[in-house]
Order: structure tokens, then C-alpha cells, then sequence
């Protein structure tokens, strides 16, 4: 479970994200920017709405950590040795190195970043560096059946994918020839991110490129990805 700070107190992000519509990890991602600026305006500079530049989803997270760095923004209540207690400027510098890890990793620009996993910080690092590095995110359905999971990483196009150990199996099942690299966040994950060279910089988006590839629960059918564009 991870928790974010909204009006300054702890409150739980509630529900697993890929599993129950991947708008709700977009959701996440301004949640934790809006905590820091709790009652200011709406960041009109920031604004994809005709002022300004086009605004990459993952800047979200550089406003608050420039305003309010030693600021508490998450509680990580995955960590090995309990709880601990993540500010923003950790979470920048954590999404920086994952930004590296992932180039090195050979995505770019446009490419997919899929995740197959449960709440985590972690795994927030993971979305916020996918948008860092220009990629597109693609939460998915953890709790879907081979079938569903098949398609989901073949339509997808996801060159890499976050996932958790607890899924290796199903994944490698359902494998495309398409997804080059899985990343297991409760595997090696912290160890290659910590290696990797830094990415200190968002990349440069327009309002029509992808920001995130959203998969409905494919009740009546197999899952049909929604496209959620940086200027949505």
C-alpha cells in the first residue's frame, strides 16, 4: 500500500490502479502534485489549455519537488524494513535514475512502458520516468486471465514492462516477441535503477502525442485500449 499527503494528513491511495481502470493512476500522479500546492491555483504556467507549452504528464512531480523538496509526499508501506517515509525531492531523484534505467533500456520517445503489478512506490517511479524519458504508460489488468493478458502485451506494443515476481509466471506464458525487457520491481529493480546514469530532464511533448494507454476491464470482449493524449 502507498500513502500520499492531501491537506496534511496521510490518507491511503485506495484501490490497485491496473486492475479497476488506468485513469485512476493517472489520478495518482496529479494527486501527488497537487498535495504540495493544497489550495493555490490551479498552475495556469503548467496549463495545456492554450497557455504555455505543452506540459510532459510527468512534470507534475517537478513542481512540487522545486517548491516543497523535504516535504513528506508518500508512505511506503512495501519497503523490506517497514514503512518509510518518501519527499519529494527522494521520489524526483528515484524517477530520475528509473528515467536512465529505461534509456538504457532502448526506449524513446513514443515507445510503450506497460505495468503488471500491485501499489507501489516503486512502481510510481516507474510511470513518472516513463512519461520523463517521453514513452507512453500503459497500466494493465493484473487479475486478467491468460487470454486477456496475451493481448494486452501483444496490442500494447509495450517494449518494456514493470511488473512484480508474483506475476513471472503468467507473464512469460503470455510473452510477445515484441516486449524486449521486464523490470521486476520487488526483484532487482532498486539495484539497476541506483546503476543507472540519472535523467535529469523531462522530454518535450506536444498536446497530441500519447501520455497514456488506458485498457478497459473487457467484460464483453477483450480489452480495448482508450487513448489519453499530454493535452487531455
Amino acid at each position: 500500500m502507498v500513502q500520499d499527503r492531501l491537506d496534511g494528513n496521510p490518507k491511503t491511495i485506495r484501490g490497485r490502479w491496473p486492475g479497476h481502470g488506468g485513469l485512476s493512476i493517472v489520478i495518482c500522479m496529479v494527486r501527488v502534485a497537487r498535495s504540495a500546492v493544497r489550495g493555490a491555483p490551479a498552475w495556469p504556467a503548467y496549463s495545456n489549455s492554450g497557455m504555455g507549452n505543452p506540459v510532459n504528464l510527468g512534470s507534475l512531480l517537478d513542481l512540487p519537488s522545486m517548491i516543497v523538496p523535504d516535504s513528506m509526499v508518500l508512505i511506503d508501506t512495501t519497503a523490506s524494513n517497514g514503512p518509510r517515509e518518501v519527499t519529494y525531492e527522494e521520489l524526483r531523484a528515484a524517477v530520475s535514475q528509473t528515467a536512465g534505467l529505461l534509456t538504457s533500456l532502448g526506449v524513446e520517445p513514443g515507445d510503450r512502458v506497460g505495468l503488471f503489478a500491485t501499489n507501489s512506490c516503486a512502481a510510481l517511479e516507474g510511470l513518472f520516468a516513463a512519461s520523463a524519458v517521453g514513452a507512453t504508460i500503459v497500466p494493465m489488468n493484473y487479475r486478467a486471465a491468460d487470454e486477456e493478458v496475451t493481448h494486452l502485451l501483444a496490442d500494447s506494443g509495450s517494449k518494456v514492462l514493470f511488473a512484480e515476481t508474483r506475476y513471472r509466471e503468467l507473464i512469460e506464458r503470455c510473452r510477445p516477441d515484441t516486449l524486449d525487457e521486464i523490470v521486476y520491481l520487488d526483484d532487482d529493480y532498486a539495484a539497476r535503477r541506483d546503476a543507472a546514469e540519472e535523467w535529469p530532464l523531462m522530454a518535450e511533448v506536444e498536446d497530441d502525442e500519447l501520455a497514456a494507454l488506458l485498457y478497459t476491464s473487457g467484460t464483453t470482449s477483450l480489452p480495448k485500449g482508450v487513448k489519453l493524449n499530454h493535452g487531455a
